[in-house]
């Protein structure tokens, strides 16, 4: 339980109990160092336990629970938001010493979890930090209707940008006149991406809903006969595909980075030329330096697809994976990650 006196609360107003959420606080840093445990009525209880999201570029937040007593747990979900390795927009040797930090835990015990056994192992190569994996219950609580049908119209692409494989969603455009396709523009897609796009006379342009995200893939998943992953960035997991897997969608995902977890043994895998490099973007955010892609084999998956026997069959042994997965879900490392370490036991004298 965590008890934190929230900025512009009135003075010696009682902390509120229960779980805060510091994203709508009016200054989650400084709500964060307000934390003070469990009360006077608690005289043994420890200090409260904190989950920091790694997604604050400045590690503010994880500086912040770090100044506290009890075990302070980091969650990557993004790499992309890591202070460093191949692909960190926003390199900083402070925040890899926090890193560092929390992944040693010590007395106050903590640690480092990644959502994905990928990017798990990528703490432990791009960074010295060692992490564990902890997939996170992302998918509802169910049921998860089978949704797709071989004859559905579209063939769907998540956020078309070029980082998640806009170039090979074009090609496979232009090589299939005969079939729709489907843009979700979220939150990577850029204007003139989508007005290209919509030139193309198979190609459907999608509006997604950022705020009723699970309703709104639903019912792109309900007109979806494939779903493409073509990420050629480095994906820390890739719960879409999870998602499109649990309805009966077959996937076509790149074999790379953390799609090849979230690809279930089900998802088919294909190469992607992964991105080689990033560029300072006209508006902030770094742009990715894309390769040229090569859609033979992208192209051949999915005509194989165009068999409704061979789609059944994709389609049933995904749902099948992807219910395994979701049901073998749980939270352990992280509780066992937030319990604070026991005492070493006193030696009893002679």
């Amino acid at each position: 339980e965590v008890r934190a006196r929230l900025p512009g609360s009135a003075p010696g107003a009682p902390a509120p109990r229960g779980p805060i959420d510091l994203r709508v606080a009016p200054d989650p840093v400084a709500a964060l160092a307000t934390l003070d445990g469990p009360g006077p009525d608690a005289r043994s209880a420890p200090a409260p336990a904190v989950v920091v999201s790694c997604e604050d570029p400045g590690w503010r937040l994880l500086e912040a629970a770090l100044a506290g007593a009890g075990p302070v747990v980091a969650l990557v979900q993004t790499l992309q938001l890591l202070p460093g390795g191949p692909e960190a927009f926003f390199p900083d040797p402070a925040g890899r010493a926090l890193l560092a930090r929390c992944a040693a835990g010590g007395p106050r015990g903590g640690g480092v979890l990644a959502i994905g056994a990928f990017a798990a192992a990528a703490l432990g190569r791009w960074l010295g930090v060692e992490a564990r994996a902890c997939p996170i219950p992302a998918y509802g609580a169910g049921p998860w209707p089978a949704l797709g049908r071989p004859d559905a119209p579209w063939v769907t692409l998540v956020n078309p940008c070029p980082a998640k494989g806009l170039a090979l969603l074009r090609a496979l455009a232009r090589a299939r006149p005969d079939l729709r396709f489907a843009a979700v523009a979220t939150w990577g897609a850029r204007p003139d991406d989508l007005l290209a796009l919509e030139a193309l006379a198979n190609v459907e342009v999608v509006a997604a809903d950022p705020l009723a995200p699970a309703p709104g893939l639903a019912r792109v998943l309900a007109r979806t006969r494939v779903l493409l992953a073509p990420s050629l960035w480095a994906e820390t997991f890739g719960h879409v595909v999870v998602e499109a897997l649990l309805h009966g969608v077959p996937v076509l995902a790149a074999d790379h980075a953390g799609l090849r977890d979230a690809a279930l043994g089900a998802a088919r895998l294909l190469p992607v030329r992964p991105v080689e490099a990033w560029t300072p973007g006209a508006d902030g955010v770094p742009a990715p330096v894309v390769p040229p892609q090569d859609p033979a084999p992208w192209l051949a998956a999915l005509a194989a697809l165009d068999d409704a026997a061979a789609w059944e069959a994709a389609s049933s042994a995904g749902r099948a994976a992807a219910h395994r997965h979701v049901a073998g879900l749980d939270l352990a490392p992280l509780v066992a990650a937030l319990a604070p370490p026991c005492p070493a036991p006193a030696e009893v004298g002679a």
